[in-house]
């Protein structure tokens, strides 16, 4: 899970700047993290992720389940 791990804090990282430098002209960015294992549809959960983050009030980051 390092790799999991390291893309979730690279995406907050992203997430932060372009709130510290554009949240005021009203742009967000919410992001979907996932590891694909074989066989999994990484794209559905991915997608799931990034709905979860728009329910829960955008500008964040997701885990895929």
């Amino acid at each position: 899970m390092v790799r999991e791990e390291l893309a979730t804090r690279i995406a907050h990282r992203i997430r932060a700047m372009v709130e510290n430098e554009l949240k005021s002209d009203g742009i967000t960015v919410s992001f979907a993290v996932a590891t694909y294992q074989e066989g999994q549809d990484i794209l559905k959960k991915l997608e799931e992720a990034m709905h979860r983050a728009k329910k829960e009030g955008k500008n964040r980051v997701c885990l895929a389940k």
